[in-house]
């Protein structure tokens, strides 16, 4: 999610000052990344009950990180812009596929009585990482003066660690007891 959020915060920034696009192209990136997600997202949820939400977000999640590293390469590299436009539509493929299937994998994963307590978890970690994502920028471009593409490599090597822990994460069905699944209405 740190990535997610981050590309939302800095997408813009990023375009115009380390690809190289006008304010106009940069707002026809940021619409197609917003298109492609609405029509991804159709098809990351019929994913989602078709093959399960564990396979989903893992699939987008590797999606997002050969995205991270392919926006970084454009600049980095010295590449056409217009890759950047395969790029952006391979950010709303993986953010629509990574918010198709998180919640339902978490649903699935949480015995019914914490349900509540586990979502309250989940949000509380989108909320630290729509504040640690920008102060990581900030403090490798502005304090240490790296070029803006090393952020995008160190969330490319987070999305990879996130592939690697999630590899273990099983979607099986789970059997809650009756006392679990009476404990959830009584709460």
């Amino acid at each position: 999610m740190e990535a997610v959020t981050t590309i939302f915060v800095f997408m813009a920034i990023y375009v115009t000052q380390a690809v190289g696009f006008s304010e106009t192209a940069t707002q026809l990136v940021m619409l197609e990344t917003i298109g492609v997600s609405i029509l991804a997202g159709v098809v990351w949820g019929y994913l989602v009950d078709r093959v399960g939400p564990q396979r989903v977000l893992h699939l987008a999640v590797l999606v997002l990180a050969v995205m991270l590293v392919g926006a970084a390469s454009v600049p980095a590299f010295g590449l056409p812009g217009w890759l950047f436009w395969v790029v952006a539509a391979l950010a709303g493929v993986a953010i629509s596929g990574t918010a198709c299937s998180e919640k339902p994998l978490l649903l699935m994963l949480t015995p019914p009585q914490y349900v509540g307590q586990f979502f309250g978890l989940n949000s509380l970690v989108g909320r630290f990482s729509s504040i640690f994502g920008p102060l990581l920028w900030g403090l490798m471009t502005g304090l240490l003066g790296l070029p803006q593409f090393s952020v995008l490599i160190v969330l490319a090597a987070f999305a990879f660690i996130a592939l690697m822990i999630l590899r273990k994460v099983s979607d099986h069905e789970r059997q809650w007891s009756r006392e679990q699944v009476a404990l959830d209405m009584v709460d």
